[in-house]
C-alpha cells in the first residue's frame, strides 16, 4: 500500500503497521483478479507460456497487522507473489506437458525502510532466491523508477508487453497520471489498477489557485470545467456531478480505452470512501473486473457509484451545453441484487436505441468495445438486458453462419445485432 508518512511506517525489528478494512478489502479484489487474469489467459488448452510483469508502484513493506486478529499478513507484494505460485500448480493440474509462467515482479517504496523492510522479508522467505532475478526493489519514487521498468518490459518482451500496474498510493495528490498516461502510450498491453482518495478531494475541490495547481501536478486539470464548480455545489446533486466530471478527466488523463470505478466505503462508517480505479486496452479486462465488482457487492465494504443505472455518458451531461441549468442525476447506487435488476431493466430499454442508432447491424464485440465502459454493468448483464428485445423481436441476434439466436446467453462476441423493428424511439 502507498505510505502516507505519518500513518504507513516499517522499520526492521518493529511491529508492521495495521491493515484497515480499506486495504483488506483492496487486496482480495487485486488477488481475486490477478486468479482470474491467468485463468483467462490459460483458458486455451495449447497455450503453454505466460510472460508478465507486475508492478507495484506503492510496495510499502509487505506486512501489516491485522487489526481484528493482532496477527501478521501480507502486504500486496506477497499477495501478488503467492498467488502466481498457486496459479503455476492450478494451470498444470491434470496436465501431461508442463504450463509455464514467467513473471517478473518489481517492487517499488520511496522509503528507504520499508523497501529494507520488504527486502528483509522477501529474504526471510520462500521467494529468497529470486531476489534480483525476478523480484526487484526499488527505493525510489514510483513516477521517477517508471522509464527504466517499461524498458526492462519492452527489453524482455519485444512484442508483446503484458503489464499489470497497482498503485495503491493514499492521497489524491499522489495519483500519477501522467506516469499512467505513458504506460498505456508505451506498452501493447498494460492494466493499471489504481485507488483514488475522492472523498478528500470532493470535499475540497474549488476553483482557487492552489487546488488548480494540485490537479495539474496529476494532469487533471485540463479536464475539469472549473468555472461551474459553485454551479454544480448550488445544484443538490453535487456527488453526481463531481463523479461524472472527475471520472472522465481519470480516463482521459490515462489515455486508456476501458475503465471501471466505484466507491468503495466501509459499511460501518468507521473509514473514508475511495475509489478502486482499474484501466485497460481491452474490454474484457473491464469485463472481469466489473463481474468482480458485482461478486463482491455483499461483502463488508459497499461498492457504490453515482452515475446511471444504465448507459451514463462519463463527465459532467451539461458541460457542453453552456448555460444549461436544469439536471437530472442519479442517486446514490450501492451494488446489490436490486441495482443488478434496476440495471438490467433500464438497459433493456436503451440497447435498443444504441443498436438502432447504429444505422445497421453491429458487432456484439464491438457494441462492448464502445459501450461497455459506460454502464455498471458487465457483459453478463448487458446480454441479460438483450432478452426482452430478442423476445419481442425488437433485436435479431444471429451468429457468423446466420443462425439466429433465440436465448441472449448465447450471444458470442462475433454475433451480428439487428434492429428490425421501424418505429421511432421518443
Amino acid at each position: 500500500m502507498g505510505t502516507q508518512e505519518d500513518k504507513y511506517q516499517w522499520q526492521i525489528g518493529s511491529p508492521p503497521p495495521s491493515l484497515d478494512e480499506h486495504s483488506q478489502t483492496k487486496h482480495k479484489i487485486t488477488t481475486t483478479y490477478l486468479k482470474q487474469y491467468i485463468d483467462i489467459y490459460f483458458q486455451r488448452v495449447q497455450i503453454e507460456r505466460l510472460d508478465l510483469h507486475l508492478v507495484d508502484g506503492f510496495a510499502g513493506g509487505g506486512k501489516y497487522i491485522d487489526l481484528h486478529t493482532g496477527s501478521m499478513v501480507d502486504g500486496s507484494p506477497f499477495l501478488a507473489l503467492k498467488t502466481l505460485e498457486e496459479a503455476i500448480v492450478r494451470v498444470n493440474i491434470e496436465r501431461k506437458k508442463t504450463r509455464t509462467i514467467n513473471c517478473n515482479f518489481y517492487f517499488v517504496e520511496k522509503s528507504l525502510e520499508s523497501t529494507n523492510y520488504l527486502t528483509h522479508e522477501i529474504k526471510n522467505s520462500t521467494f529468497n532466491s529470486a531476489l534480483g532475478s525476478t523480484i526487484h526493489c526499488h527505493n525510489n519514487e514510483f513516477h521517477r523508477s517508471l522509464p527504466g521498468i517499461i524498458k526492462q518490459i519492452i527489453r524482455k518482451n519485444p512484442r508483446t508487453q503484458r503489464a499489470i500496474f497497482l498503485l495503491d498510493q493514499y492521497a489524491y495528490k499522489d495519483v500519477p497520471l501522467n506516469s499512467v498516461a505513458s504506460i498505456f502510450n508505451e506498452l501493447t498491453d498494460p492494466e493499471v489498477i489504481l485507488t483514488f482518495n475522492y472523498d478528500s478531494l470532493q470535499r475540497y475541490i474549488s476553483n482557487t489557485q492552489n487546488m488548480r495547481t494540485s490537479m495539474r501536478n496529476i494532469n487533471l486539470e485540463s479536464h475539469i470545467a472549473w468555472d461551474r464548480i459553485q454551479e454544480w455545489k448550488d445544484t443538490g446533486h453535487w456527488h453526481s456531478l463531481i463523479q461524472e466530471q472527475l471520472a472522465a478527466a481519470i480516463k482521459a488523463a490515462s489515455g486508456a480505452p476501458h475503465m471501471t470505478l466505484f466507491f468503495i466505503s466501509g459499511k460501518r462508517g468507521d473509514s473514508s470512501p475511495y475509489w478502486l480505479v482499474h484501466l485497460s486496452k481491452k474490454y474484457i479486462a473491464r469485463d472481469v473486473m466489473m463481474k468482480i465488482h458485482w461478486d463482491h457487492a455483499n461483502d463488508t465494504m459497499e461498492f457504490s457509484h453515482y452515475l446511471n443505472e444504465g448507459f451514463f455518458q462519463i463527465g459532467y451531461r451539461a458541460y457542453e451545453t453552456p448555460g444549461q441549468s436544469s439536471f437530472e442525476f442519479s442517486d446514490h447506487k450501492i451494488l446489490s441484487d436490486e441495482t443488478k435488476k434496476r440495471c438490467i431493466d433500464k438497459l433493456s430499454t436503451e440497447i435498443p436505441k444504441i443498436i438502432y442508432d447504429t444505422s445497421g447491424p453491429i458487432i456484439f464485440s464491438d457494441l462492448l468495445d464502445q459501450y461497455g465502459s459506460l454502464t455498471p454493468a458487465s457483459s453478463s448483464e448487458i446480454k441479460e438486458a438483450l432478452q426482452t428485445a430478442i423476445d419481442q423481436g425488437e433485436i435479431e441476434v444471429r451468429g457468423c453462419k446466420g443462425e439466429r439466436r433465440c436465448k441472449s446467453t448465447r450471444i458470442n462476441n462475433k454475433d451480428t445485432l439487428t434492429y428490425k423493428q421501424s418505429q421511432l424511439f421518443i
